[in-house]
């Protein structure tokens, strides 16, 4: 513009023939001059303005789409964990989580900015994003709310799994071998019988491979398990795995505290049979003993008399008697 005013003047001049511009002139120059260079600085400033707020406003728009895609793709992972089960879909469920956080940052980042930009351009085109906006955060809070629905749902299904299946499974199975055992926690029975227990004993005790291998699942299950639980519901997991350990603890104790009275009962009727034998074979050798002092005294009767020698025979017997009697109630 200033060039062109300045050939405009240049063009006078040389139609008039003139050696210098008027001083009229000069002043109209001079003041188009300034009112020229005032209206560019305010168009540049329109400018400069314009393009801070496209930029702003088209971040802005580019912030808010990304939120709408990330929000999008949180509702599709949910829609597919409707019949999740497993820790690993708790951990997606968690990783969501973390994802409503950082959208849950963007927002607050977006919130300030648009406002920001409302105090400095109010415009039509700020209200309709401020109303995109706050639909955003609305939608952002139900997918969080559904997010913390379906892990406490996970969280509760995979309890119930631990307690009503894991735990409950090997209760049953426990008490079961117990009943199987029962008769082998008592010592009533002769050798035979008694034997015959002990072995049962201890091949279920060699045979605990099975107990081991339930109890070891479970301690699996909960170590994972209270990674992902609530502090009650990881506190109750962690009771439940101290009871299977006590239950199985207690089973081997009393099965090794059952032998050992097992064999303990097992030694004493053998000693008690053998004195039993032992008192047979003597009571035999007293009959036998008798028998011939009675053939004896016949004897004596019929020839001369030892009165001496026959109470000293009968004397030692009667000794013998009260010894084995002591001996044996001793016993």
């Amino acid at each position: 513009m200033l060039d062109v005013l300045q050939e405009r003047v240049a063009e006078l001049k040389e139609r008039a023939k003139l050696q210098e511009t008027p001083i009229q002139m000069q002043v109209l120059e001079s003041d188009l001059r300034k009112k020229m260079f005032h209206a560019q600085e305010v168009y540049n400033q329109a400018k400069h303005t314009l393009t801070y707020f496209s930029f702003q406003k088209q971040r802005l728009e580019d912030l808010m789409s990304q939120m709408t895609e990330r929000l999008e793709a949180v509702e599709g992972s949910l829609s597919d964990l409707t019949e999740a089960t497993s820790l690993e879909d708790i951990c997606t469920v968690k990783d969501l989580q973390t994802v409503v956080q950082q959208q849950r940052a963007d927002m607050d980042s977006a919130r300030d900015a648009l406002n920001s930009l409302c105090r400095s351009h109010p415009s039509q085109e700020l209200s309709r994003l401020s109303s995109d906006l706050t639909s955003i955060a609305k939608r952002t809070e139900t997918v969080a709310q559904s997010c913390a629905k379906t892990r406490g749902n996970l969280q509760d299904g995979l309890q119930l799994h631990f307690n009503a299946e894991l735990v409950q499974d090997f209760k049953s199975w426990l008490i079961e071998l117990k009943l199987n055992l029962k008769d082998c926690f008592n010592q009533s029975g002769d050798v035979a019988q008694l034997e015959a227990k002990l072995q049962r004993l201890k091949v279920s005790v060699e045979q605990t491979s099975e107990g081991e291998k339930r109890l070891s699942q479970i301690c699996e299950e909960s170590k994972k398990l209270q990674l992902h639980l609530s502090k009650a519901g990881a506190t109750q997991v962690q009771e439940n795995l101290s009871f299977c350990q006590r239950e199985w603890k207690n089973y081997l104790d009393s099965c090794s505290q059952s032998k050992q009275d097992l064999q303990e009962s097992i030694d004493l009727l053998k000693n008690f049979n053998d004195s039993v034998e032992g008192i047979r074979d003597w009571l035999k050798q007293m009959d036998h003993h008798l028998k011939n002092e009675s053939a004896l005294g016949a004897e004596s009767q019929q020839g001369s008399p030892d009165i001496t020698e026959e109470l000293e025979r009968m004397e030692n017997l009667n000794k013998d008697l009260l010894a084995r009697r002591f001996a044996y109630m001793g016993a």
